[in-house]
């Protein structure tokens, strides 16, 4: 099993309260028997969204449903689920739990709204996905501590003049290899 979402909140009625488990790498949800997770609600889409692995973590992509998928409460198009975040399917809401580890995740998490095929990624120059926002460090500037009261503190007034640097003592060359070399160039011994 590579994961589970369990719901929370009210119960639905017509909606079986039961967990499903996440048993393949790319699952289809929705209202049709054709779908890897069946959810039999009015408010589901036939095919509502995709749940697929990327890098180690889930990932949910919306496929145009009628009433929307979120993400602890933020509707989203494609979104990064990370363990114990609330999926809502329509009107009905999903933990999921799972272990990133488990899923082969080694580092900090990909982007949140990032779903990238190898198509993606080989199809673009490195210049055209670092222009995009899509490449070597795309969603760090979203990750970024915000500065805390504390922080200012520490930093110097703008106006203030820098500090001057201490000359670092010049090294003479005085012994070893080096040092017997340039005094015999200079004709010293």
């Amino acid at each position: 099993m590579l994961g589970e979402l369990i719901p929370v909140g009210p119960r639905q009625p017509g909606v079986p309260s039961v967990s499903y488990k996440l048993h393949k790498h790319i699952l289809l949800v929705g209202r049709r028997p054709d779908c890897d997770i069946v959810i039999p609600h009015r408010t589901v889409s036939a095919h509502h969204c995709r749940l697929l692995i990327r890098q180690g973590y889930w990932f949910v992509n919306d496929l145009d449903s009628s009433n929307g998928t979120r993400v602890n409460g933020f509707a989203v198009d494609e979104h990064r689920l990370d363990p114990g975040d609330t999926l809502w399917i329509a009107l009905l809401r999903f933990q999921i739990k799972y272990c990133p580890l488990d899923l082969g995740s080694v580092g900090p998490p990909p982007a949140d709204d990032v779903l990238e095929t190898p198509e993606d990624i080989l199809g673009q120059s490195l210049i055209e996905r670092t222009a995009s926002g899509s490449g070597i460090g795309s969603g760090i500037h979203s990750r970024q501590r915000s500065l805390r009261p504390e922080d200012t503190q520490r930093l110097p007034p703008q106006d203030a003049p820098a500090r001057p640097r201490k000359a670092k003592p010049s090294a003479k060359p005085s012994s070893g290899i080096l040092g017997g070399l340039l005094r015999r160039k200079k004709g010293g011994r």
